[in-house]
C-alpha cells in the first residue's frame, strides 16, 4: 500500500503543473516518488536485512535531494542522447522556461555579491587619511550595503518583468519555440 500512495503523490505533483515543463514529467514524477524505497532491493536477502535497510538513507533529507536531483538529470540526459541517435531536436531543455529566469538571477546576484567587498573597501580607505568608515561593521558600509540591496531587488524585478513582457510578446507573434 506505501508504493501506492507515493505512486498517487508523483502522479498528483505532475498533474498540478508539472506535465507542462516536460513530456516526461509524470513518469520522473512517479518513478521519483517511488525511489525512496529503492531499499525493496534488500529483499533479495532475508527479511532482517530488509528490517535494516527500509527507511535509511533514502528517506534521509540528503537521499531526498539527492533523488530530486539525480532522477531528473538521468531524464534529461536520456532525452538527450536518444534525441542525437534520432536526430532531432530534444523535447526537453534543462531548466525549461526558467532557464533565463535563474540566469539573469544568478548573474544579478553575483554582482551583488562582488559590490560587497568593493563598498567596505571603498568605504574603507577613501578619502585617504580620513575613511568614511572603519570596516564592515560600520554604520556607513551597513547603509550603503542595504541601499545597494534594495537596489539589487529592484533591479532584478524589473528584469523579471521585461523578460516575461519578452515571452508574452513572442507568444503573440506566434513563436513559441523561443527561449525567453
Amino acid at each position: 500500500m506505501d508504493n501506492i500512495a507515493h505512486s498517487l503523490v508523483g502522479l498528483t505533483s505532475a498533474k498540478a503543473g508539472l506535465d507542462r515543463l516536460s513530456p516526461y514529467a509524470t513518469a520522473v514524477c512517479v518513478i521519483s516518488a517511488n525511489a525512496a524505497d529503492a531499499d525493496f532491493v534488500s529483499l533479495l536477502g532475508d527479511r532482517w536485512t530488509l528490517l535494516q535497510y527500509h527507511r535509511g538513507m533514502t528517506h534521509s533529507v540528503v537521499g531526498t535531494i539527492a533523488i530530486g536531483i539525480l532522477i531528473p538529470a538521468l531524464a534529461y540526459a536520456i532525452e538527450r542522447i536518444v534525441s542525437s541517435i534520432r536526430k532531432r531536436a530534444p523535447r526537453i531543455r534543462f531548466l525549461g522556461r526558467s532557464a533565463v529566469y535563474l540566469q539573469t538571477l544568478a548573474m544579478s546576484f553575483s554582482f551583488m555579491l562582488l559590490l560587497v567587498p568593493g563598498t567596505n573597501e571603498t568605504l574603507s580607505r577613501l578619502p585617504v587619511g580620513h575613511p568614511l568608515a572603519s570596516g564592515i561593521d560600520s554604520p556607513i558600509v551597513k547603509s550603503a550595503l542595504a541601499g545597494l540591496f534594495v537596489l539589487f531587488l529592484i533591479g532584478t524585478a524589473y528584469q523579471m518583468f521585461k523578460l516575461a513582457g519578452q515571452r508574452r510578446s513572442q507568444i503573440a507573434l506566434g513563436r513559441t519555440d523561443a527561449p525567453v
